[in-house]
């Protein structure tokens, strides 16, 4: 088997994944902090921040945009946790 195929076969879980729920992330996001969403009038994208604290003391807002709500709490998930927030 091809290293390409492998790869493909590797990732078709992936693929055809169910996508989480609103509820699922929203779950998600509060086992790491305080979230916050933001919708301004007028404005297109949603923007949503977590806030964590970090064993130092400090205060760490990770924030992300999207067009849709769960891919913005998605993509806020992921900035918190590559910024060192633990569920």
């Amino acid at each position: 088997m091809s290293t390409f195929t492998s790869l493909l076969n590797s990732n078709k879980s992936q693929l055809y994944a169910t996508p989480e729920t609103l509820d699922q992330l929203w779950a998600k996001a509060e086992q790491l902090g305080k979230i916050e969403v933001d919708h301004a009038f007028g404005s297109k994208a949603y923007r949503v921040r977590i806030m964590f604290s970090r064993k130092s003391g400090s205060t760490v807002w990770a924030e992300a945009q999207d067009m849709t709500i769960a891919l913005a709490i998605s993509k806020a998930i992921e900035e918190a946790l590559s910024l060192g927030a633990k569920p």
